[in-house]
């Protein structure tokens, strides 16, 4: 009897045993785990996720910001898109489920707004207006005809998101202005806000004006060649955007994007390299000359970038968004910028923009 209670207990202290060592095995393995690869390090327990309208990203650059969002993690079912016309954009639906609204943001009446808006946990403003040559306003009207729907009928909660633009309080840019008088209206003290500042869009590189003069040599931008400039994928402002809504992250905050900063001159070298062929960069200084005589509103962006002081920590970015921001070289990669059967017009259509990696 005695042998067989002995015998009991042994058995006994070995399970305790066997457990216990099981248990801090597990935590030793947790200890030496690799850091997580998770876009961000927000804490994905307290994730949004209802509704999230997106107002101005049915165009070219709008579409890859929209694939930005989806890299970070939004679900197309939770996604509305605002528009002004649903045909151009049904196959959004089709293809991916996204709900189509038909809004004008200059319409007063703001039924379909507000229905669009019903219960949203996030909105995200990729543009007010057009992308044109001639700068448009009347921005700031419709940011506060949104903020309006937005404070009585979205979540009380929703996290407003705005793509705008990175430069100093002196910036003497009417375009620039407009954005961030656009963000003032937004930086309400009932409302969730964030700032997104972008540099100069990637995407603008493959337009007509830029991109066949590249493809040939010379990369024409019209300042010196010494000068650094900072680049933002428009795809990266989608992330950082989503990111930011998903993640509860980054409110009252203003955060300046960019994922590569490099000299005129190194941007053409960048393009050279990827190009396999000489790439020199052009000061253009006759076209600011021509510009400063004829077209003021791009003018002022041409001395923008000659002279801004405004700074974007690069690295920073990179840390604090992990895996969301994108250098010169892997853009390039990534659109398949040396395929010259690819313009403006077809790199930015739905089927490319949206197709998976």
């Amino acid at each position: 009897m005695k042998k067989s209670h002995s015998s009991t207990l042994s058995r006994t202290f070995v399970l305790v045993l066997l457990c216990v060592t099981s248990q801090v095995a597990a935590f030793c393995s947790k200890l030496n785990e690799k850091p997580s690869t998770a876009l961000f390090s927000g804490d994905s327990s307290s994730q949004s996720h209802g509704p999230i309208l997106v107002v101005g990203a049915t165009g070219g650059t709008g579409l890859r910001a929209l694939k930005g969002l989806l890299d970070a993690g939004c679900r197309a079912s939770q996604i509305r898109l605002l528009t002004r016309n649903p045909a151009n954009c049904q196959h959004l639906q089709d293809s991916l489920g996204i709900s189509i609204v038909q809004v004008d943001l200059d319409d007063e009446d703001t039924a379909n707004l507000s229905t669009a808006l019903q219960d949203c946990v996030g909105c995200y403003v990729h543009a007010l207006s057009g992308d044109t040559r001639q700068v448009t306003l009347g921005g700031v009207e419709k940011a506060q005809r949104l903020l309006e729907v937005i404070q009585s009928h979205a979540d009380p909660a929703c996290h407003v998101v705005m793509n705008s633009a990175a430069a100093e309080e002196n910036h003497g840019v009417t375009r620039i202005g407009e954005m961030h008088a656009i963000e003032q209206v937004f930086r309400d003290e009932t409302t969730r806000f964030t700032s997104l500042r972008a540099n100069l869009f990637m995407e603008e590189l493959w337009k007509k004006y830029t991109r066949p003069s590249i493809l040939k040599g010379t990369f024409p931008f019209s300042v010196p060649s010494d000068r650094k400039i900072y680049l933002t994928s428009v795809r990266d402002m989608g992330r950082i955007a989503g990111t930011c809504i998903l993640q509860k992250a980054e409110i009252g905050k203003t955060v300046n994007v960019a994922g590569d900063v490099l000299t005129a001159a190194d941007i053409a070298a960048t393009f050279g390299n990827f190009q396999q062929q000489d790439c020199k960069h052009s000061p253009g200084r006759v076209f600011a000359l021509f510009c400063r005589l004829f077209f003021r509103d791009l003018y002022q962006i041409i001395r923008f970038y000659r002279k801004s002081t405004e700074t974007t920590d690069v690295s920073a970015l990179r840390a604090k968004f992990p895996g969301l921001v994108t250098d010169l070289g892997t853009f390039l990669d990534e659109t398949e910028w040396k395929n010259e059967e690819l313009s403006y017009e077809n790199f930015s259509q739905v089927e490319r923009v949206l197709q998976t990696d």
